[in-house]
Parts: structure tokens; C-alpha cells; sequence
């Protein structure tokens, strides 16, 4: 109930506490005052080192006739829970308060290493604010903000830390997650994936979150270049990473609208040519990813259209080997989605593009991979004897041709 939800953590922020016939009536008030909801009870009882139960109360009331003029747009639901909430911010000192604020940069729950990274405070601000009730320790080494606190935090941020702070904190939360996905990704695409599954999973919430924000270009004015080319070159990284993740949860169409999103900001933001290499690195590889999420998605004359909006984007770069070896992997895309749509001409001239870049570049998974699909087409014309002879390139014996 309520009241023993109330007594078992005043309990446990103070040991002496008590509740007898006095004070029971007392607790009723005020788990009544809050609607029985846990989030006010929890705050409520982390009190009881300060106040008696009827300070309590009475501070309440007054805070709740001030509030009620103060915010008369707060659903009334929640107007109780701003009270509380208000009066657990007045007994907070500067740093909890600052620290407070800043976490409401996470979505969704975090870990100790990255809330600790993230606002660069120390382990104990964190462990008082879980004796507080204001932070919640999921599990161990994990942390999360209750929503609606997070949003009443938020409202503080503006008046407590300057705003080159705030981006500060901004910054170092979507390097984090970002470097996450990038530290992951050899991992999701090696023998053992499903730790990395697993972690990029309890996260997801925060690295799209710092996804979302990087792909929209916005950075604080004056920032240096070198990190924005730094922040550019980190995002298109995490694509690989983000493109495995999203296949092993077979998330295909979250995955798509999501380099969707990410394309249509970034071409309304860029120029074109754009002169900025990183910016068009970042830029090539999300149309190459949302590409073959339409292919799996089965969208194949979209996935035509975005593949090659992929690849003249590459033509803005000089040929390097970097280059050239993306050019090869988004022609094979290419020349799948054509042959989905059955047009075999230009899939052969997609898959020759491919197969050529693979031979320039001696890369022996793109050259069997090429010549798979070319054998395949030219298997379903009736051409048996080039599918075989392509078939002994590949494999250097006959077989059986799967689908590309």
C-alpha cells in the first residue's frame, strides 16, 4: 500500500523513524496529497531527516496555493507531484541541484560510467541524490531519471548553468554513445554478437538520442572545425555498427525511417557539391544505409532511387581506396535492387561496376559477391554456360546458384 510504501523508505533514509498512532494519520495525509503515485511518495518520505510529518504537510499546502497560480497550465494530475518536487529542489545544495539538471540530458535509464563521463561529477553527488529519491538506482551500476522529473529538472537547466555549459554536456553525451557504437561494432559482426546485442540495447534510448542530434548539424556557434570534422567522421563510423544492430533486432523499418530522417536533414543542410569531406562521407553512407533497408523491406524502386543519390554523393570525393571500396558494396546494392525489379540490364551493369572496383581493389569478398549475382542473371536468361563459367571463377567448381 501506499503507507507501507512510505514507511519502508523513510525507513531507510532514516533508521529511526517510527510510525505510530500520531503519525499514521499524518502519512495518510500525505500519501493522499500526492495521490498514492510512487514517485511522490518516494520524494515525500526522503524528507523525514528534515522535517516531522506535520512540517511536512504544512509546507505542502503553501507551496501548493503558490504553485497552483504559478502553473496553471500543469495537467492537475501532476500539480501535486511539482509541489513535491519544488520542495525537494529547496533541499537540495547548488551541486545536487546542477547535477540534477544535468542529467536530464539522458533518456531512459544509464550507466554509472557514462552519467559519471557524461556530467563529470563525483560518485557520491550521484549517491545522494538516490538517497533523495530523486535518482533511481535500477540495478547496479544503473541509474534513471522518472520522466516527470526530468522534465521539471529540465525547466532549472536555463537558470543554472550557462549555456556553453549545456552544450558542453550535450557534446560529451553524444561522443559517449557515439564512441559506444563504434567500440561495439567489431564485436556485433563477429563470432559472438549477443553481448554487444545486449549492450547496445540497454542504451538505445540515449544513442538515438545523440544519433538525432549529431545527423542535425547542430553545434554551438564557434565551434572549432576540427572537432565538427571529428563529430562527422564519428557518426558515419557508427553507421556499420548501427546497420548490424538494427538487423540482428530485425528493426528493418525503424531503421529506415531513421536513416531517412537522417537524409532529408542533411540534405536540406548541405550543399551541393558539398566541399566538406567528412560532412559527405557521413552523408553517402546514410542514403547507402537507408538503401538496404528499403531492399529488405522489399521498397525496391525506392532503394534504386536512394542508392544512387548514394553514389553520386561519392562522386564529390576524390577516389581513394575508402571510397572506392563503398562505391563497390552500394553498386552490388544497386544491382540488387534492379534485379528485384526484374530489370536485368542495368543489374548487370551495377554488378560489372561493382565486380571492376572489386578487381582494382584485389578485395576477394566483393569479387565473389559480384560475380554471384551476375551468375544468377545470367542463369535465370538461359546463359548456362557463362553462369558456369562465372561459377568456376568464383567458386573454381560448378554449383548450384543461390538467389543473390
Amino acid at each position: 500500500s501506499s503507507i507501507q510504501l512510505f514507511f519502508d523508505r523513510a525507513k531507510r533514509i532514516s533508521g529511526s523513524f517510527n510510525a505510530d498512532t500520531d503519525s499514521l494519520p499524518w502519512i495518510t495525509q500525505l500519501c493522499r496529497f500526492v495521490e498514492g503515485l510512487p514517485l511522490g511518495i518516494e520524494l515525500i518520505s526522503a524528507w523525514v531527516e528534515h522535517l516531522s510529518l506535520a512540517e511536512m504537510m504544512t509546507n505542502l499546502q503553501q507551496s501548493s496555493d503558490f504553485l497552483a497560480a504559478a502553473y496553471q497550465d500543469v495537467p492537475e494530475r501532476h500539480h501535486n507531484l511539482r509541489v513535491v518536487f519544488e520542495h525537494s529542489w529547496q533541499l537540495l545544495g547548488q551541486i545536487e541541484r546542477q547535477l540534477l539538471a544535468a542529467l536530464t540530458v539522458f533518456r531512459g535509464d544509464f550507466s554509472r560510467e557514462a552519467a559519471l563521463t557524461v556530467t563529470q561529477t563525483e560518485l557520491a553527488s550521484l549517491a545522494a541524490l538516490v538517497d533523495k529519491s530523486l535518482l533511481q538506482a535500477t540495478q547496479p551500476g544503473r541509474y534513471a531519471l522518472h520522466e516527470l522529473l526530468r522534465q521539471f529538472a529540465a525547466e532549472k537547466l536555463p537558470a543554472l548553468l550557462p549555456m556553453t555549459v549545456q552544450d558542453e554536456i550535450v557534446e560529451r553525451h553524444s561522443v559517449y554513445y557515439l564512441a559506444l557504437v563504434n567500440t561495439q561494432a567489431p564485436v556485433l559482426y563477429g563470432n559472438q554478437p549477443g553481448p554487444a546485442v545486449d549492450e547496445l540495447q540497454a542504451e538505445v534510448a540515449n544513442i538515438r538520442q545523440a544519433w538525432d542530434r549529431g545527423v542535425g548539424l547542430h553545434f554551438p556557434t564557434g565551434t572549432n572545425q576540427d572537432y565538427i570534422q571529428y563529430k562527422m567522421l564519428l557518426l558515419a563510423q557508427c553507421v556499420k555498427g548501427l546497420i548490424r544492430w538494427y538487423d540482428f533486432k530485425g528493426l528493418y523499418q525503424e531503421a529506415e525511417l531513421m536513416f531517412r530522417a537522417a537524409g532529408e536533414q542533411m540534405r536540406a543542410r548541405l550543399a551541393s557539391p558539398e566541399t566538406d569531406r567528412a560532412k559527405t562521407i557521413l552523408f553517402f553512407r546514410v542514403l547507402g544505409a537507408q538503401g538496404q533497408f528499403l531492399l529488405v523491406l522489399g521498397q525496391s524502386t525506392q532503394a534504386v532511387t536512394v542508392i544512387k543519390e548514394a553514389l553520386a554523393v561519392t562522386e564529390w570525393l576524390e577516389p581513394e581506396v575508402e571510397i572506392q571500396a563503398h562505391q563497390m558494396a552500394l553498386d552490388k546494392s544497386l544491382g540488387d535492387g534492379y534485379t528485384a525489379l526484374s530489370d536485368f540490364g542495368s543489374a548487370l551493369a551495377a554488378y560489372n561496376h561493382s565486380l571492376n572496383i572489386a578487381l582494382e581493389l584485389d578485395d576477394r569478398p566483393g569479387m565473389a559477391a559480384a560475380r554471384q549475382s551476375l551468375a544468377w542473371i545470367a542463369a535465370q536468361q538461359g546463359q548456362f554456360d557463362t553462369a558456369e563459367s562465372i561459377c568456376i571463377k568464383k567458386w573454381g567448381f560448378k554449383k548450384i546458384l543461390p538467389l543473390p
